[in-house]
């Protein structure tokens, strides 16, 4: 591996703790690519499937993205954490559909589900402010190749203006293409370097994982 690749990673590293979010270093071979996550997109068919700018069918598939990612050195894994006390599906009922009526101009559910579900979009639109953010630096810093992804479909807009509607997407240097559209297993990719997700009903956190490439 090229010297040149790690030489700046602790300026990165650094920056992303004080943007109050985890970066975790690995070698780019060990991001999981399976092409049975974009298989989930439509199985059950995702709300986001055909009509989301970043995601399935309109971005490049798996097999493409496995050729470009042999081509990179290093990536960074970001977690960025969403404290969700006393949210629940037995207090808020289900808030993965709560979450698809929200980025869908849905009416969202009674109770608290509203404010976690604001929470939840609000840090997501934070992550990539870091993703562009991280970005800019890597371009200062000499990797010319530098690429930040994001975990879960795009969410910026209350509904994407660009397939259905023929609109050119109005946050070009902010969206990211979804890591799992792209067939990244996010979870074995996180299990792999230590971090640890919950996804039980219980748990008191939510993570947003991002993905930046460097080289």
């Amino acid at each position: 591996m090229e010297d040149k690749t790690f030489g700046n990673l602790e300026v990165l590293c650094q920056r992303i703790e004080e943007l109050e979010a985890r970066p975790v270093v690995l070698p780019a071979q060990d991001v999981v690519v399976d092409n049975r996550v974009t298989f989930k997109c439509f199985v059950p068919r995702c709300v986001f499937f055909g009509f989301n700018l970043m995601c399935p069918p309109n971005i490049m598939p798996a097999e493409q993205f496995k050729k470009v990612l042999e081509k990179y050195h290093v990536a960074i894994l970001i977690q960025l954490n969403i404290y969700s006390a006393g949210f629940s599906p037995e207090t808020c009922g289900d808030l993965s559909l709560a979450w698809e009526d929200m980025n869908h101009g849905n009416k969202v559910p009674t109770c608290n589900a509203g404010i976690y579900l604001d929470n939840l979009k609000r840090a997501q639109a934070r992550l990539y402010d870091i993703l562009e953010e991280m970005e800019s630096l890597c371009l200062k810093q000499g990797y010319l190749f530098a690429a930040g992804l994001a975990a879960g479909g795009c969410a910026l807009c209350d509904e994407c203006v660009g397939v259905q509607f023929g609109h050119r997407c109005p946050h070009p240097f902010r969206a990211r293409p979804s890591m799992e559209g792209l067939g990244i297993d996010v979870v074995t990719t996180a299990k792999k370097v230590g971090l640890k997700l919950d996804f039980s009903p219980g748990s008191i956190t939510r993570s947003w994982l991002g993905l930046l490439l460097v080289d």
